[in-house]
């Protein structure tokens, strides 16, 4: 019961609803875009949201158990800062900063200038600001990492949507937003009575300890551009390089235990190494060497539509398809009349990024080849 009514409260956090507010402007913005560059939706449906709802229950289930388990208790004054740094970013700039790197600020600032009495002297909450062991914040980041990989990992590349933009040649190309964020509950312990005033809070005693329950809304998210990669593949990458990094936070952390004083540089070192991280991966992916540009020597797929006879298809975006029907085509024109050839059939000759040719096949729904799934750059 007592857990029940700290989970009905995370309701009423302001984090929440932001998020999910952002999280639809995102699905907006996305198909505003695809529709004015493509004359399509790509990705009809609100993927963004069926991901929030999936990472909201799965992410939330795997860091509350793990955070009971470990006994992780977080101090009040880091909780509020770590939430008005997460308000501000999901109001002035979402996803710009990224979530993780909050929650590193956060650490460290409550560390340099957080651990104070403030907020009991200048108001009446009669806030319990019963000390808690740093390394707890070393574990809380160790968590964020750990379910950050995940998250790259289920949800990067899902929904590959295009952008368009001119290089200084006037040769159209294409890049790739991955843009997306969540917010889920994790369930943490925090030091005595968190607001006395407000009734029916959770309260605990054990020996001589007094804990509160609460679901801690936790962002998860990130914008990046790919310019020369398959965003599944490189998030996929990502999310692994994510999920050593927080065995090698869990290693410190367990090194904190023992030597107190290195909590707070390690926090700062963990925090650059998490930045270098990012910078490499952005730094790797040049746009200057793109394959995503417009072929002269076929069309370039830029995307799949889901749930269609292409996406049933060998086809992946970069792809350059050369032949449709044994016909050489050049233009979406030329590619809609040779697969008018066979209206309920269609083979495809192309060939990939890495200049492997192959030919696919597949079935199309009966007198209408304009369904067949395949986004191309179109004629201006």
């Amino acid at each position: 019961m007592n857990i029940l009514i700290a989970f009905l409260i995370f309701f009423c956090q302001p984090v929440l609803w932001i998020g999910m507010f952002r999280n639809y402007l995102n699905y907006r913005k996305r198909i505003d875009r695809e529709r004015d560059l493509f004359t399509t939706a790509i990705y009809r449906s609100n993927n963004e949201f069926r991901h929030f709802i999936v990472s909201f229950l799965l992410l939330g289930v795997i860091s509350s158990v793990v955070s009971i388990l470990i006994g992780m208790m977080l101090p009040i004054n880091f909780i509020v800062i770590y939430e008005i740094l997460l308000l501000l970013n999901l109001v002035l700039i979402p996803t710009h900063i990224m979530p993780v790197f909050i929650a590193f600020l956060s650490a460290i600032g409550y560390l340099i200038i957080g651990n104070v009495y403030y907020i009991n002297q200048y108001t009446n909450l009669d806030l319990n600001m019963s000390a808690v062991a740093n390394q707890n914040l070393l574990v809380f980041i160790t968590i964020i990492l750990f379910l950050s990989g995940i998250y790259y990992k289920l949800f990067g590349g899902r929904m590959n949507s295009p952008q368009m933009y001119y290089n200084q040649r006037n040769t159209r190309k294409v890049f790739y937003i991955f843009k997306e964020l969540t917010v889920i509950p994790m369930l943490i312990l925090i030091p005595g009575n968190l607001v006395s005033s407000i009734p029916y809070w959770p309260v605990f005693n054990f020996g001589h300890t007094t804990f509160s329950f609460l679901f801690l809304p936790v962002v998860l998210g990130l914008k990046f551009k790919f310019f020369n990669h398959i965003p599944k593949d490189y998030l996929h990458k990502l999310g692994n390089v994510i999920l050593k990094f927080s065995a090698l936070s869990l290693l410190v952390t367990g090194i904190s235990y023992y030597f107190n004083f290195i909590v707070l540089y390690s926090l700062c070192a963990l925090a650059l190494i998490f930045l270098l991280i990012m910078l490499v991966f952005r730094t790797k992916d040049n746009k200057k060497t793109t394959p995503f540009a417009e072929a002269v020597n076929g069309i370039r797929v830029v995307a799949v539509e889901k749930d269609t006879p292409a996406s049933r298809m060998d086809i992946s975006i970069g792809d350059i398809i050369t032949e449709v029907n044994d016909i050489p085509v050049k233009s979406e024109s030329e590619f809609y009349q040779a697969v008018l050839q066979h209206p309920t059939y269609c083979r495809v000759k192309l060939t990939t990024p890495d200049n492997v040719i192959k030919l696919t096949e597949t079935a199309i729904y009966n007198d209408a080849p304009h369904e067949l799934g395949i986004v191309m750059f179109k004629k201006v």
